[in-house]
């Protein structure tokens, strides 16, 4: 087999897995009402169905990322 073919299969196989994933990220930024942003607050997301907690902070420019979210329905809450 060339080199050529195995990194193509390679790559497709890559592929293929990557979008078995099936997870999503949610990513925000948290403000006040004045709109400056709030950093160190906790972001509190809960999965519905599993009662499942993920936690994230704001960063100093109150964004925030939570990652490998399996699809479902979320309560999302914040405390600064």
């Amino acid at each position: 087999m060339s080199n050529l073919c195995r990194l193509t299969l390679v790559l497709a196989l890559q592929a293929a897995a990557w979008a078995q994933i099936g997870t999503s990220t949610l990513t925000g930024r948290v403000t006040d009402t004045t709109g400056a942003v709030l950093s160190g607050a906790t972001v509190t997301v809960v999965q519905q169905t599993t009662n499942f907690t993920y936690n994230a902070a704001t960063n100093a420019e109150g964004l925030f990322r939570i990652l490998s979210l399996q699809p479902g329905r979320y309560r999302v809450s914040v405390e600064a």
